[in-house]
Parts: C-alpha cells; structure tokens; sequence
C-alpha cells in the first residue's frame, strides 16, 4: 500500500528552534539517546519528557520525578 508517512512528535521537537536550550540541555546531560528511544513508541510521552526535563527532573502529566542514570537504567 502507500508509504507511513508519519513523523513522530520528537522529531518535529529536535527539528523546532523554539526548543534549542531544552535540547541543549538534553545534550550535555547525555539523554537524547534514551529519548530517541522513546520516540515512535509513545509521541506524547517523550514530547512531555523532552519539554519538561531541566537537567534533574522532569514531569509528564501529574507525574513529577528526579532523573537519575540510576532512574533511567
């Protein structure tokens, strides 16, 4: 049939310049792997995960929680 076009919403994120300090942040931190691996599974989540983490913690929806590597392994 016809080719997927569709894009998942953190690519569209790592694609929009409003974001580049969260990125960047996203970046010195080391996360950007863990987040490509959110990607494509659920858009929502690593939207809200991407759009909240500060370097330490982040929320999605009502959950509020400190990011550790230990937290993420």
């Amino acid at each position: 049939m016809g080719e997927d076009k569709h894009e998942p919403t953190f690519v569209q994120f790592m694609r929009n310049t409003e974001y580049e300090k969260c990125r960047g942040i996203l970046e010195e931190k080391g996360w950007m792997t863990i987040l490509w691996k959110f990607q494509g599974y659920n858009d929502q989540v690593a939207m809200a995960f991407a759009q909240s983490f500060n370097g330490e913690h982040a929320q999605i929806n009502n959950l509020n929680f400190n990011v550790t590597e230990e937290s993420v392994s």
